[in-house]
């Protein structure tokens, strides 16, 4: 019979050496032919797959490996399938071609989808079947009282030495699923069997009991090492974290418990990492967690929590130092696994005492500070930006967990931290750590612009504030030295961020102006006039960043906001008409702002203006007369404050408001025909007809004789000057 089955393999392997052999001569013809010519089908193949002269060899009827894989397939003495002869034939060119043709997708899809699927899970269903079967025939065996509970461990252990012989059995004739599914059912059967041995019956004490557990799971760890299963391995893994809840001892320490857990997961982490399974690695760290949860709720009361979390992070440290060793192209060393495996932990250390609990903390701190210094000079770009940012959130939680009796404290120290995590992002250029530290900075500067403000220039809120500031000059001095990759092209966003800055700084000069005018005890006027000469300074500061290459945007900001500031000082009055307290103050603010809009106004006109559209020069005439109405607004606001603030007789307040406003006529007048500004120059001589019709109309009816006659003549006077200036370069007629 050996002879027989060698002659078969010989046979086969010759007829596969000539198949290939006439393929590649069928190929190189089909190269060389200009155009394909069909191959007719009397043509005989340039090698013959058999010689005449040898005998008929029997073989099996075998299909091909494209249809069905040798793992597949399965041995004539199983099948059933008697041998049979295969006759002397000739194989066409056209046949050969047709087999030497690949499968299409569509049928190595359906393969897949149907075949593949079935041979998978097919097995482990019957074998659940099965085993429900079994259980429910040893039930009516037991409650007949035919097997007695020694028999029954007995048929136990047996049955797991039948499914372990069954499993390589298979797996050796290339029938994996099946195989890894019996010697799944070999643990399971195995722990369950002792599970019933110590629980159920009371045969064995706990700490054999245990150790034949371990053994089984051993054995099935050792299995998947071998024949290389990751399913096996999260089998092994499943009944691995289930066996404490299984075996019973009330004098099982926790220390026994957590090293069991630490050192299965180790276990299972070598195996993931020879093997470089994925699906088991994070298997055996979703249920080591998993478990430590379990059994600490359980135990909430009676547990050591010092030991759960200490091996929690010694499976930390080994974590990490695989990723130092270089351990890449696993799922313990992927970037989302390190900030998972950071979370878990941050969470376990939370649930130690208080001492304890920032003694861990500061641990992990310094851990990753270290772990981020080595990956710097590793030149590890990736690995220095992810534990950096990790410290960072590290460092936040640990000063979150200090009990202090100022929480502004912590604040600062947040603020401290948060910059650090983004400049060191900026700096190195690391999207992770500008992400985190920005997330963190970001929730920083909210809890700063909502809740703290400050009410003295003595105090913590107005140093957190001072603090504050300088970081957000120094992030953005950062950021315009060291533009990160992914905003190289687009800078112009840095340069509209600034906005954001410039605002902070005008909060903050709210701030101190509303401290000064609480010292000061001022009034609401004068109050709402230190707050725009606060804000007029603070625009007036960062305008001068106008001259920088990169401040347009905050150039236009901050106009925008001065015209927009100007809106309130154009509504409030230099006083409240009852008194005069703050009124020269008042005067000097909306004279200062007068005098900042008339410098922009002839920047703009001199050309000088740092922004210079098109359409300045269209609306130049548009722009002033705007300036000549607001010069006639804050004229008469201002004039009329003073007069009736300080009770100057009705008279002489016609009187030289008369005289104002003629002036101002005839300046506007003026301006309006140098400067071509005909809309000027209209309301200049509308505004000169308006003082002649309240000289007689309203003054002459309300001054005496001697101030008429003063206003008259001062009037007169002026006017024939003014007049004799305009026809000066008249010809005569």
């Amino acid at each position: 019979m050996s002879k027989d089955l060698d002659g078969i393999q010989k046979r086969m392997s010759e007829l596969e050496q000539e198949l290939l052999h006439l393929k590649k001569e069928l190929a190189e013809k089909e190269n060389s032919k200009p155009e394909e010519t069909p191959a007719s089908m009397d043509t005989e193949p340039s090698v013959p797959l058999e010689s005449p002269n040898e005998p008929v060899v029997p073989v099996r009827e075998e299909i091909p490996d494209e249809i069905m894989p040798p793992e597949k397939r399965m041995p004539a003495e199983e099948t059933g399938i008697p041998e049979q002869s295969v006759p002397q034939m000739k194989m066409q060119p056209s046949q050969v071609q047709l087999q030497a043709q690949p499968p299409t997708t569509k049928s190595k899809q359906a393969e897949f989808n149907l075949e593949r699927m079935l041979g998978l899970w097919l097995p482990r269903v019957f074998m659940f079947i099965l085993l429900l079967g079994v259980l429910w025939g040893l039930k009516v065996a037991f409650d007949n009282g035919w097997i007695t509970d020694w028999v029954r461990i007995f048929l136990g252990y047996a049955g797991t030495a039948l499914l372990y012989y069954g499993g390589m059995k298979n797996i050796k004739n290339s029938r994996a699923p099946f195989g890894l599914t019996l010697l799944g059912g070999f643990i399971a059967l195995g722990i369950l069997t002792t599970f019933a041995a110590h629980h159920l019956y009371g045969y064995f004490p706990y700490i054999v009991a245990f150790l034949i557990a371990v053994a089984y799971i051993a054995a099935g760890l050792w299995l998947s090492s071998r024949i290389k299963s990751e399913t096996l391995t999260v089998f092994s893994a499943i009944a691995g974290f289930l066996l404490p809840f299984l075996l019973e001892d009330t004098n099982a320490s926790t220390l026994q418990f957590a090293g069991y857990l630490l050192l299965l997961f180790l276990s299972l982490f070598y195996i993931s990492l020879k093997q470089g399974h994925t699906y088991s690695f994070y298997v055996s760290y979703g249920l080591y967690h998993l478990t430590l949860v379990i059994y600490t709720a359980m135990n909430i009361f009676y547990i050591d929590k010092e030991l759960i979390v200490l091996t929690v992070l010694v499976q930390h440290v080994v974590l990490l130092a695989s990723y130092m060793k270089g351990l890449s192209r696993t799922a313990a060393t992927s970037e989302i696994m390190l900030y998972t495996n950071a979370a878990s932990t941050f969470l376990w250390v939370a649930i130690l005492e208080y001492e304890m609990r920032l003694a861990a903390f500061a641990f992990l701190v310094v851990l990753y500070s270290i772990l981020s210094i080595l990956a710097y000079k590793k030149r590890e770009k990736l690995g220095m930006s992810i534990f950096t940012a990790i410290s960072i959130v590290a460092a936040s939680v640990l000063v979150l967990a200090f009990r202090l009796d100022e929480p502004l404290v912590q604040l600062t120290m947040l603020l401290v931290i948060a910059t650090l995590g983004l400049w060191l992002g900026i700096r190195f250029d690391t999207v992770r750590l500008m992400a985190i530290g920005a997330f963190v900075y970001s929730v920083i500067a909210l809890a700063i612009l909502t809740i703290i403000h400050i009410k003295s220039f003595v105090s913590i809120e107005n140093l957190i504030w001072a603090i504050f500031i300088y970081t957000v000059v120094l992030n953005y001095y950062t950021l315009t030295q060291h533009v990160p990759s992914f905003m190289k092209g687009r800078e112009k966003l840095i340069d509209i961020s600034f906005i954001a800055g410039q605002l902070i700084f005008l909060i903050y000069a709210g701030y101190l102006a509303g401290i000064l005018v609480t010292s000061l005890d001022l009034n609401m006027v004068t109050t709402m006039h230190v707050f725009f000469f606060a804000f007029l300074l603070a625009i007036a500061i960062t305008f001068s960043f106008v001259k920088w290459h990169r401040g347009m945007y905050l150039a236009h900001a901050t106009v925008i906001e001065f015209l927009l500031l100007g809106l309130f000082v154009l509504l409030f009055n230099l006083t409240n008409f009852s008194n005069r307290e703050g009124l020269w103050l008042n005067l000097f603010v909306q004279i200062l702002y007068v005098g900042c809009l008339s410098y922009l106004f002839l920047t703009i006109l001199k050309g000088k203006f740092y922004f210079k559209p098109a359409f300045f020069k269209k609306a130049l005439a548009a722009l002033a007369v705007t300036m000549q109405v607001l010069y006639f607004i804050f004229l008469n606001k201002w004039y009329l404050t003073i007069a009736f603030g300080y009770k100057w007789e009705w008279e002489y307040i016609l009187f030289i408001h008369t005289f104002l406003l003629m002036a101002f006529a005839f300046i506007s007048f003026s301006l309006g025909k140098v400067m071509k500004w005909k809309v000027v120059k209209i309301l200049g001589a509308v505004l000169v007809g308006f003082c002649l019709l309240k000289l007689f109309l309203v003054d002459m009816a309300s001054i005496s004789i001697l101030i008429r006659a003063i206003l008259f003549i001062v009037i007169g006077i002026a006017g024939l000057l003014y007049s004799r200036t305009l026809l000066k370069d008249e010809p005569t007629t």
